[in-house]
């Protein structure tokens, strides 16, 4: 390696759809609880600190996400913290709409990231190229062809990454399909995200890292990255804490089968299989290694 929505929410069967995420909801739950509570001793979770983070982290808490159920229905909005807190999470009134970028050059490698250690959640955790939430603001609750998503996509690449609208506009992002999780980060902070899987391949120089965002950046093929999932290690020698939400994404088989169609992705503006771009596929940090056989036909 080399360092430096629309509202189409039905699967093929709705009541598979309804069951899977049923499913994935509950038993997600019942594993946060579980892992959260065994971390702090069956106590409760006392309420985040705020004095002991970054100052620009704790200030971009305040942005205001969108809330929405299990099939991405919008249902309103709450601040970032809000929706970050654990015992939310545990409540079930932090589910919100967020997405995750894959950018690749056009040789096929993808770009990781390395969150900096100044991030309040999963701080110093390897990751897909950008991560973040489309905000509960009109231009990115806009829903029809996902392009209030991909606005907010171009947005956080050139905020996190310095890849500014002059390398990269909506367009260029393309919509594959969105994933439904939760996993916790620490004893009070997690995630519970209707994530949208968007995808990029463009040849941009990715030099002007945002040091409060990103330590490190690093470009991998597809054995690359299964070296990195098979021994925890990147660039030879470093250990390689990955995200839950890229874990579970790439150990379940269904990134690296999109990787394999990526000309196409790209060409089509999307995945070929209509029931494979309306699903939300549920994934949890328990099964990531395997993903329902039904959800994987196409």
């Amino acid at each position: 390696t080399s360092c430096r929505s629309s509202r189409e929410t039905s699967c093929s069967s709705s009541s598979l759809k309804t069951s899977l995420q049923s499913r994935s909801h509950s038993l997600g739950t019942l594993r946060l609880r579980t892992k959260a509570m065994a971390r702090v001793g069956c106590s409760s979770v006392t309420k985040p600190d705020h004095q002991s983070h970054d100052p620009v982290q704790i200030e971009l808490m305040k942005e205001e996400c969108i809330l929405v159920d299990p099939l991405d229905r919008v249902t309103g909005h709450a601040s970032k913290y809000q929706t970050h807190i654990l015992t939310n999470i545990e409540k079930g009134t932090a589910l919100h709409r967020a997405f995750s970028v894959f950018l690749f050059d056009s040789s096929g490698r993808l770009v990781l990231q390395k969150r900096a250690s100044s991030k309040i959640t999963f701080p110093d955790m390897w990751t897909n190229t950008c991560c973040s939430h489309p905000l509960y603001r009109p231009e990115e609750l806009e829903e029809k062809d996902h392009i209030g998503v991909r606005r907010a996509a171009v947005r956080k690449l050139n905020h996190e990454l310095g890849i500014t609208s002059d390398w990269i506009s909506p367009d260029d992002i393309v919509f594959l399909t969105r994933i439904i999780y939760q996993a916790p980060s620490n004893d009070e902070w997690g995630e519970h995200e209707v994530d949208y899987i968007l995808f990029a391949q463009k040849d941009i120089p990715v030099d002007r890292l945002n040091e409060n965002e990103v330590s490190q950046v690093s470009y991998v093929t597809k054995n690359e990255l299964q070296s990195i999932l098979d021994t925890r290690t990147i660039n030879e020698h470093e250990e390689a804490k990955l995200t839950p939400w890229f874990a579970m994404v790439a150990q379940s088989g269904l990134l690296f089968r999109w990787w394999d169609q990526l000309p196409q992705i790209i060409q089509q503006k999307g995945l070929s299989n209509e029931d494979e771009r309306n699903k939300i596929f549920p994934l949890s940090l328990d099964d990531a290694s395997s993903v329902p056989e039904e959800l994987l036909k196409t």
